[in-house]
């Protein structure tokens, strides 16, 4: 990993680099209500980074006067993955920040739906399309449905008892059964 901060000679970073890579941090970065959005370049998952480093990381050390451990990581509180406020950015470490990004709904819910689809990525139906099919329920046969969907009408008819492609949004759903 490349390192923006050049130590001194008794090993800690000056001065001078952590102005200079604060310049850098700001000047790549506008401001949005209340975060400090990075416009620079980006990691896989969408995390701001400077060169080859975390930008977060850069931006924890330069204010902080110290360089972070190898096992420390810098995450955002804001919910805004390219978020650079100081006042956004917590020290965790790995396992403690793979909880919390496990923890919110909605991550769990995208992990959900990636893993489904990788487990059948030539399905012919997929959750909208299920909808679909319901909200038609009235107004179109299930052979029609079948048909439309290229999918055949027992599993139509499955779909529309609820048998097959479950949504359980409320813990009450499974309960329901048909109408």
């Amino acid at each position: 990993m490349r390192r923006v901060f050049f130590p001194d000679a008794d090993g800690n970073p000056t001065d001078a680099d952590h102005f200079l890579a604060l310049l850098k941090l700001f000047a790549g970065s506008i401001e949005c209500g209340d975060c400090l959005l990075w416009q620079g370049g980006t990691n896989a998952n969408g995390a701001p980074k400077l060169y080859d480093t975390s930008a977060r990381r850069l931006m924890w050390e330069a204010h902080h006067d110290r360089p972070l451990e190898p096992h420390e990581l810098v995450t955002v509180t804001c919910e805004k993955v390219n978020c650079l406020h100081i006042e956004h950015l917590a020290l965790t470490d790995k396992s403690a920040a793979a909880v919390l990004g496990n923890a919110s709904l909605a991550v769990r819910a995208r992990k959900s739906a990636a893993c489904a689809k990788a487990a059948r990525p030539f399905a012919k139906l997929d959750i909208a399309k299920v909808r679909e099919m319901r909200a038609r329920r009235a107004t179109d046969t299930i052979d029609t449905l079948g048909a439309e969907f290229g999918v055949d009408r027992s599993l139509v008819a499955r779909i529309l008892r609820n048998e097959s492609w479950r949504e359980l949004a409320s813990p009450f759903a499974g309960l329901m059964g048909t109408l």
